[in-house]
């Protein structure tokens, strides 16, 4: 890049300038340098500003560990590898919101040696809400470490749901099975408007007739089996969300269920489970 200093005289060859005016002139070129540096500069900062960043660049600083290439964290001494498992753009009175879940697999240890999955490990999942920024996006809301999953598998094919006017949330199912008892729960994952992300646990499942119960004996004649299903019940609101209608069908400590519908409402904790709701205390 030529600066031209049309001010200062013309130099001839040969000729010296006068010391005052050499330094004069001296001044005047490191003042032009400095300003097209600082130009260049901010020229740059304006575009990685309008650039924003892209949804794996965020991801990446949230799953910084590499192994095999995988996008990977180290979490309770087990590495697990991350990947995007559904990510869809939503349009809200605040603008575009970009919603991710991500689920990992128990895939390596605290000393980078492989490792399979066993039963006692869980899966790992996160979610992000990220809002536009420039021509990419910044992080809303996330939550990037989650337990949800068995046989250290993270829970995979969420959906995605509306739970209240400009909010949404992914929906899944966990479940597992341990000496004869098998369950699951209903597994909801909701912004919490505070930069956060409410994770919301709801009996959906009780089993204990695999054979290697007691159920069915003498002790405990009849066996429990039960099961619920989840709509989200967009005819109101309670505290700023859409209750869940939860209706459960089965046996349940000796007691029927036929088709009994209870409802659970959002707090500041996420969706609670209703009051003498027969999935509330399952452990399997």
């Amino acid at each position: 890049m030529i600066i031209k200093h049309s001010h200062q005289p013309t130099i001839k060859a040969n000729q010296t300038l006068p010391t005052n005016q050499a330094f004069v002139t001296s001044q005047a070129l490191k003042a032009n340098i400095v300003k097209a540096l600082v130009t260049m500069s901010l020229m740059f900062m304006g575009s990685q500003a309008m650039a924003g960043s892209s949804v794996n660049s965020i991801l990446k600083q949230y799953y910084p560990t590499k192994y095999k290439g995988c996008m990977g964290v180290i979490v309770d001494d087990t590495g697990y590898c991350m990947q995007i498992d559904k990510q869809k753009t939503v349009d809200t009175k605040y603008g575009k919101r970009h919603y991710v879940v991500v689920s990992g697999t128990a895939s390596f240890d605290k000393t980078y040696q492989e490792m399979a999955g066993y039963h006692a490990i869980n899966g790992l999942v996160g979610m992000f809400v990220l809002k536009p920024d420039g021509n990419g996006w910044k992080i809303e809301s996330a939550k990037a470490k989650m337990y949800a999953g068995s046989y250290g598998n993270g829970l995979k094919k969420w959906t995605l749901h509306r739970f209240a006017t400009n909010t949404w949330g992914f929906l899944n199912e966990h479940s597992d099975a341990h000496q004869g008892f098998s369950g699951s729960h209903f597994v909801i994952l909701t912004p919490n408007g505070r930069g956060g992300i409410d994770e919301s646990w709801i009996g959906a499942s009780f089993n204990d007739d695999s054979g290697l119960s007691e159920c069915g004996e003498r002790g405990k004649p009849v066996c429990d089996s039960i099961g619920a299903t989840i709509k989200i019940n967009r005819s109101r609101k309670v505290n700023g969300r859409y209750p869940l209608d939860l209706t459960v069908t089965g046996v349940m400590n000796g007691k029927k269920y036929n088709h009994k519908t209870y409802q659970a409402v959002y707090s500041k904790q996420g969706y609670q489970m209703p009051k003498n709701y027969p999935l509330e205390d399952i452990d399997y």
